[in-house]
């Protein structure tokens, strides 16, 4: 596939014959930022919203982390974990440094150098026990799955609908992702931390929150009961920390990561439950020529939960290598 055609070119130079429409990042970021104020707003596509961008200057890196320098001391004051700004600024800098390993490169011959790492460098996005060829395939396949949310969106069969789509793509990366790290939690060796909720455009963004904060609670509940366990087994040892949880919800061709801080106890209501979620990053596969940001998206917030469970599997080793006891589930429905 030529994935060139989904790649917006940082040049500003003309375009030459086969090369894709000059656009750079910064207007990119504009769009995006105004679609997720309307998503925050309501689900519904304003349609008199230009189709075409704007060739504007592109932003330096220096500017770029000047930006960001402003934003972390922000989220910082508002009470941000680590993990979840770790994966912010991931997130931020995709575009602007190296991801890929070098070998990579024939495969995705449309993507910009500054993509992959030098030779012999180990990149962020990789198998981490796996095979090298299952992790080139699975991240050719995310990068690839606009055309099928715009189709499933446009077709608009309820059977297969777009966010089906997206959250089925999503949901066999992290698959991969996870046997690649071999801490997939379907095999019962490692309590997860990672989920997805998708809904309809009719349903409001307040019940995706909602519905994805029930799943988050649940997933706690066996973090806490871990913790417990932990706590029996060696009395002398320091209290573990909860981890952060990360989840995606989907509505339609728009996707959000969040990331979910765990209370200490699940007395607290549903809404101050919902209030302990961070989103990210809001996404949308409206254009084409966001295929390769979104894509990197989901891969970069994946690899992040998998190496972040590999070391939640070596710190939580002792707990998760015993049965731990069933305890009764905290009611959840708020």
């Amino acid at each position: 596939m030529d994935h060139a055609r989904y790649w917006r070119t940082r040049s500003r130079s003309p375009t030459t014959r086969g090369s894709p429409e000059v656009v750079d990042r910064e207007s990119v970021v504009d769009r995006d930022r105004d679609r997720n104020a309307r998503f925050n707003k309501s689900n519904e596509v304003n349609e008199s919203e230009p189709t075409k961008y704007e060739v504007r200057r592109f932003p330096s890196i220096k500017n770029l982390k000047r930006t960001l320098e402003e934003k972390v001391e922000g989220l910082l004051k508002a009470g941000w974990k680590y993990e979840a700004m770790e994966l912010f600024l991931k997130l931020s800098m995709r575009g602007y440094e190296p991801l890929l390993p070098h070998d990579w490169q024939l495969d995705f011959d449309g993507f910009p150098s500054v993509l992959f790492e030098p030779l012999s460098e180990p990149a962020y996005i990789r198998n981490a026990t796996g095979s090298e060829f299952r992790a080139l395939k699975a991240l050719e396949d995310i990068i690839n799955i606009g055309p099928r949310v715009r189709d499933a969106f446009e077709l608009s069969v309820q059977q297969r609908t777009a966010e089906r789509v997206l959250t089925d793509a999503i949901n066999r990366y992290a698959l991969w992702a996870f046997k690649d790290g071999n801490v997939n939690p379907k095999t019962g060796s490692m309590i997860p931390i990672f989920t997805t909720w998708a809904g309809p455009g009719t349903e409001a963004p307040v019940k995706l929150q909602s519905e994805l904060a029930r799943k988050f609670r649940f997933i706690a509940s066996s973090w806490r009961d871990a913790q417990y366990f932990r706590a029996n087994m060696d009395q002398s040892a320091e209290p573990a920390q909860l981890p952060t949880l990360y989840g995606v919800i989907v509505s339609e061709k728009v996707f959000g990561i969040l990331t979910y801080d765990i209370p200490n106890e699940d007395s607290m209501s549903h809404i101050e439950h919902i209030q302990h979620m961070r989103c990210v990053g809001m996404f949308s596969y409206d254009d084409y020529a966001l295929d390769v940001y979104n894509g990197l998206a989901i891969a970069i917030t994946l690899i992040h939960v998998r190496n972040r469970m590999i070391e939640l599997k070596n710190e939580w080793r002792s707990v998760l290598e015993h049965s731990m006891p069933s305890t009764p589930r905290p009611d959840i429905d708020g």
